[in-house]
């Protein structure tokens, strides 16, 4: 079904649709979340301004992973917005935007946010690991240390 036919999810600032939301709708007391894990707005009649809109709210979101937003009327601003939205989730692991006014520019855009995102993603997991290995290390030394003052002063148990 879609938005026209009337069987849209009633979300809160959603139903005025997103071209008339207030920031405060958008994040709702500075929460973008809002539990949604998927978003699908097919349909909807979604121009420039409501993509950017979408976009606003997938900024620091962390339980969106799908959004449909295919069969609008998004174009050039709204998918260079979205792209940046893309690149601030954690969580979006499908964007639909099939049916919008998207040629081979706004493709290469979103290919090019994704390819970002993805990179931001590895160096995030790289860096957590860096991390765990640094500790580790911390840890193995401080043992070491221990164990070495134990036997200097003729502890048996440095712990």
């Amino acid at each position: 079904r879609t938005c026209e036919e009337g069987s849209a999810t009633p979300i809160p600032g959603v139903t005025r649709g997103w071209e008339h939301m207030t920031h405060e709708d958008k994040v709702h007391g500075g929460r973008t979340d809002l539990g949604l894990k998927t978003l699908v707005m097919q349909q909807c009649g979604i121009s420039e301004k409501g993509a950017t809109s979408v976009a606003e709210a997938l900024i620091g979101n962390h339980t969106i992973s799908l959004l449909d937003l295919s069969g609008n009327r998004v174009g050039k601003e709204g998918i260079q917005a979205l792209s940046f939205g893309l690149g601030h989730s954690l969580s979006l692991q499908h964007l639909g935007v099939h049916g919008n006014a998207i040629g081979a520019a706004e493709t290469e855009v979103l290919e090019t946010a994704v390819f970002d995102r993805w990179q931001m993603i590895q160096g995030m997991e790289q860096a957590r690991a860096q991390r765990a290995a640094i500790r580790q290390s911390i840890q193995d030394a401080a043992l070491a240390a221990a164990h070495a003052e134990a036997e200097a002063t003729g502890e048996t148990n440095p712990e």
